[in-house]
């Protein structure tokens, strides 16, 4: 916010802030964040490596309430259609729900 960096602890975001996530691998190869509500691929990516990297930034729009982000990291790209098992079966993956709450 305001050209500051900070890691988010929860605090409530406002329209116009960017938003990045560190995605830490630990062995996998692959991140795809989803909007939670819409189940649209966000962002897709192979990780380089097993050092942690940064998505992206996304800026937040005007719109009301909550953004809700699924970010799962696994060896290969997951879909919409493969999602729900991702983050329930399949033990070749980690999936993770981030709550943004607004202002």
């Amino acid at each position: 916010r305001g050209g500051k960096v900070v890691a988010w602890n929860g605090q409530p975001l406002r329209a116009g802030d960017t938003v990045r996530i560190e995605v830490a691998p630990a062995g996998f190869t692959h991140v795809t964040v989803f909007d939670e509500k819409t189940r649209e691929v966000l962002y897709e990516a192979r990780v380089p490596g097993d050092a942690p990297t940064l998505t992206p930034a996304w800026q937040l729009d005007a719109a009301p309430g909550s953004e809700s982000l699924r970010v799962v990291i696994s060896n290969s790209p997951v879909d919409q259609a493969r999602l729900e098992a991702s983050c329930r079966v399949e033990p070749a993956s980690y999936c993770t729900r981030f709550t943004l709450p607004r202002e």
